[in-house]
């Protein structure tokens, strides 16, 4: 299978399901294996992504797998909130 066939399966799946589940990423090297090939598996709440003799395509993969969970756990980081006040008023009774 080639990588635009794989391209046609993720596109024809909701992308919800990609984004909401869990993805895991594996990779396998043997050279009892003659081809290279990416294959999905949609599962309940899991999908695995298996890549078969291609350590590029596995690297390109984890690389935006990495890249997206660094921007949700940023996006998850509270932003610093200031407070600090004006004392003064309240010290001269004032408002």
């Amino acid at each position: 299978m080639n990588i635009l066939k794989t391209f046609e399966i993720f596109l024809r799946e909701p992308l919800s399901v990609l984004k909401e589940s869990f993805v895991q990423i594996v990779n396998i090297s043997s050279p009892y294996i003659e081809n290279s090939s990416v294959t999905a598996s949609l599962m309940d709440n899991k999908t695995q992504i298996t890549v078969v003799n291609s350590d590029k395509m596995y690297n390109l993969l984890k690389t935006v797998q990495n890249k997206k969970m660094k921007r949700a756990a940023r996006a998850l980081q509270l932003q610093p909130t200031n407070h600090r006040k004006v004392v003064f008023g309240q010290l001269t009774m004032h408002s």
